[in-house]
């Protein structure tokens, strides 16, 4: 199972399992991973319970790095709700901005995370839901390493002799 209780996750596809008049691109936190084979996720958006099968959820978690794009299937409920103080107003601001050329469908890199909301390159004045959004490439994982600890993993002593 890819998630876990907590998790906040989107609506991405209704086959059989999704119940209890979910759409797609609904926001909806998992609240049990059931032990059932007909309803193996339990969800809820804020006002109903249903279930899901894991091939209908998206996990909504981003970071700095990661490229996205703008889910033009986002509910009015996504846009316009105000999650977080000040978030309603810069949601609607960037998205008027974004969208000033109605063919927009341009790939945005988050450069900054502040709690949920995401701010990207270009974009820089706005905090923006993550809701709105669905991912396009994860960024690539940099693991910091002292040459002692290369060394160590790599079973001999390295010399750094220039730094590119």
């Amino acid at each position: 199972m890819k998630f876990k209780v907590g998790d906040k996750v989107k609506v991405i596809n209704i086959n059989s399992g999704c119940k209890n008049g979910f759409n797609i691109g609904d926001v909806c936190k998992i609240t049990r991973i059931n032990n059932d084979e007909e309803f193996p996720i339990s969800i809820n958006n804020g006002c109903c319970n249903g279930f899901a099968y894991e091939n209908e959820l998206e996990l909504i978690s981003f970071k700095v790095g990661d490229k996205v794009k703008v889910d033009k299937n986002s509910t009015i409920a996504q846009i316009i709700d105000n999650f977080w103080g000040g978030c309603q107003v810069d949601t609607l601001n960037f998205l008027k901005e974004y969208f000033r050329n109605w063919q927009n469908d341009k790939t945005l890199e988050i450069c900054n995370c502040f709690g949920e909301n995401l701010v990207f390159k270009g974009y820089e004045s706005y905090s923006v839901r993550p809701e709105l959004f669905y991912l396009v490439e994860k960024a690539k994982e940099v693991k910091e390493m002292t040459i002692k600890e290369i060394s160590e993993a790599l079973g001999y002593e390295v010399k750094v002799v220039k730094e590119n």
